[in-house]
């Protein structure tokens, strides 16, 4: 796989069983992470963070609010210095929709990309939203699966920033009050 050095995502779910398997990928990789994530898995993020490194960060967020998502991206981008990749793991539409307003200029700035990891609902929402889809199983995967799927959403990564999968364009940068959701463009869903 090519490598991700320098690259910076923010994992969001990223303390669940795939948003942990996920994260670890990256930073195998070469990226650094921010692990986002609410209250009730702070122990289970500080603590992935603390095993990955210098390269990776907890932040814990309340993805329904949207000032939340200020701080952590402030925090993050301060620390890492910029945002280039932003996976949603199982996200609601709540969430979708104040991370791409919050970190769409951000990442139009570095050519991003954006994907999301989702069980069968979400899944098709994002899919018709143009963000590419790594469906997850109805029941919580395994360690083992996890890492499949992990797999496979570091390779949707690595494509993204090569250029051909949804991604917000360097020539092109929305302007803040403008919908960054038109740069989108749909693709198929990947599935297990």
């Amino acid at each position: 796989m090519e490598s991700l050095t320098g690259r910076i995502a923010l994992v969001v779910g990223g303390a669940t069983t795939v948003g942990s398997a996920l994260s670890r990928l990256l930073v195998d990789h070469g990226a650094r992470v921010l692990i986002a994530d609410g209250a009730a898995r702070v122990a289970t993020g500080t603590t992935l963070a603390d095993k990955l490194g210098p390269n990776a960060r907890f932040e814990l967020l309340d993805s329904s609010d949207e000032r939340d998502w200020l701080a952590t991206l402030n925090d993050g981008i301060g620390r890492f210095g910029g945002l280039d990749v932003m996976v949603f793991v199982e996200p609601d539409a709540v969430a979708v929709a104040l991370g791409l307003r919050t970190a769409g200029a951000q990442l139009a700035r570095r050519g991003g990309a954006v994907i999301g990891l989702a069980r069968s609902a979400a899944a098709q929402a994002l899919a018709l939203g143009g963000i590419p889809v790594v469906e997850l199983p109805d029941a919580e995967p395994s360690d083992t699966s996890a890492w499949d799927l992990a797999g496979v959403a570091v390779r949707y990564v690595q494509h993204g920033l090569r250029a051909s999968m949804p991604r917000f364009p360097r020539s092109r940068q929305p302007a803040p009050e403008e919908d960054v959701h038109r740069h989108r463009v749909p693709v198929a869903t990947a599935t297990r």
